[in-house]
């Protein structure tokens, strides 16, 4: 069983593939929005004539192709540290997203298995806390079923051990039979880990 506040996460490469896309949708938006404004800005200095003075000469050219180096420059060097610090965000973001992911992963499989006992416990600073407690919900719940049904099963066993018939023949037979089913039901809920209880 997982014991809260023991669990230290090391690996920061949880769910690549997850975490992955995640960074390159953040760049690939924020360099969007970069292209567009820069597109924005030229496209709407593109009607004015600039002015310049460099080398004892006056040039006179449209604004948008005197600025043009200029915006490129700027706003390569802006993409450049927006995609790094972006993907540095997106990253430590998408971190607290895929390791509870990968936690409920691990919790269903463990479930998926028979071991119904399995709770799942997050960091403090980790999202997604609402699914972690309707994932306990559900395997406690599954726990308290099935582990009624494992009590309910070793009681009739108990029940169609200690009862002998010896006015019928008929009745004989019925009480193997109620062994044999009980039998089976007891082998197919065997396969649950549950939490011990009192009968």
């Amino acid at each position: 069983m997982n014991k809260p506040g023991l669990y230290r996460r090391r690996n920061y490469n949880i769910k690549k593939r997850f975490q992955g896309l995640f960074v390159i949708k953040i760049a690939l938006s924020l360099l969007l929005g970069l292209i567009l404004s820069m597109s924005i800005l030229v496209y709407s200095s593109g009607n004015t004539i600039t002015a310049d003075y460099s080398s004892g000469k006056v040039n006179i050219q449209s604004t948008s192709e005197a600025i043009l180096p200029y915006i490129l420059l700027a706003n390569g060097l802006a993409a450049v540290l927006v995609v790094v610090v972006s993907v540095l965000i997106a990253y430590l973001f998408s971190h607290k997203t895929a390791g509870p992911l990968f936690r409920f992963e691990k919790s269903i499989r463990a479930i998926k298995e028979g071991e119904l006992t399995y709770r799942i416990h997050l960091r403090g600073e980790d999202h997604l806390k609402e699914m972690e407690e309707e994932i306990n919900l559900l395997s406690e719940f599954l726990d308290h079923k099935i582990g009624s049904l494992q009590d309910l099963s070793v009681e009739l066993t108990s029940l169609t051990d200690s009862y002998t018939c010896d006015v019928e023949n008929g009745k004989d037979k019925i009480s193997d039979q109620i062994k044999e089913k009980m039998a089976h039901m007891t082998e197919h809920l065997s396969m649950f880990k549950t939490t011990k209880r009192s009968i």
